[in-house]
């Protein structure tokens, strides 16, 4: 059995390389904003539509707004489900980890990191200016969170909704792509 393993990241925890370096070395597809060209093509939606509210929910008074939130999300549902029947590959964040919850070869992983290190990534990675960096990092994860827990029924970052939580700070890109490979070769080892 190959895995399907979904990272979930905080803001500039690196979530998204250590997914991408973790399929280069397991040699499966990785899946991130992909997903959003994939699913406006299978659900005849305007691939800017899921752009602009990607990972975002929007509640309230504008009731044709939660219902096209509600469109949006479900073709990114359908999207998972039929790449996860694919075959082993990795899904960063749109709540992969609750659509694929009840998929036995389903690895949930958790990438976390101290706000410092979260910040120092914002600045040199993703060129947020310094005087904006926590502020961006703030929101960013707030904004996460609320989609996450809008669509599912299990808080975003709690440990007990994953099978693994990696703090990325501690050991580093490199390190926590290390870890996650031997523990995904110890469980496929294990279920074969």
């Amino acid at each position: 059995m190959k895995s399907v393993i979904t990272i979930s990241r905080q803001y500039g925890s690196g979530g998204r390389k250590i997914g991408m370096m973790l399929g280069e070395r397991l040699g499966i597809p990785v899946y991130d904003k992909e997903l959003i060209n994939m699913a406006a093509r299978e659900s005849g939606m305007a691939k800017e539509l899921f752009e602009q509210n990607d990972e975002k929910v929007e509640t309230g008074l504008f009731h044709s707004y939660t219902q096209l939130n509600e469109r949006l999300y479900l073709a990114q549902f359908d999207t998972i489900k039929k790449i996860a029947k694919e075959g082993p590959c990795i899904i960063v964040g749109r709540c992969a980890d609750y659509v694929l919850r009840k998929m036995d070869s389903r690895c949930a992983v958790f990438i976390h990191a101290p706000l410092q290190d979260r910040i120092d990534r914002a600045i040199k990675e993703y060129g947020v200016p310094q005087d904006k960096a926590a502020s961006v990092v703030s929101q960013h994860d707030k904004q996460r969170m609320k989609y996450h827990n809008y669509y599912a029924d299990s808080q975003w970052g709690d440990v007990r909704n994953y099978q693994l939580a990696v703090d990325s700070g501690w050991l580093g890109v490199e390190g926590a792509v290390d870890l996650i490979e031997a523990c995904i070769k110890l469980r496929e080892a294990k279920i074969k």
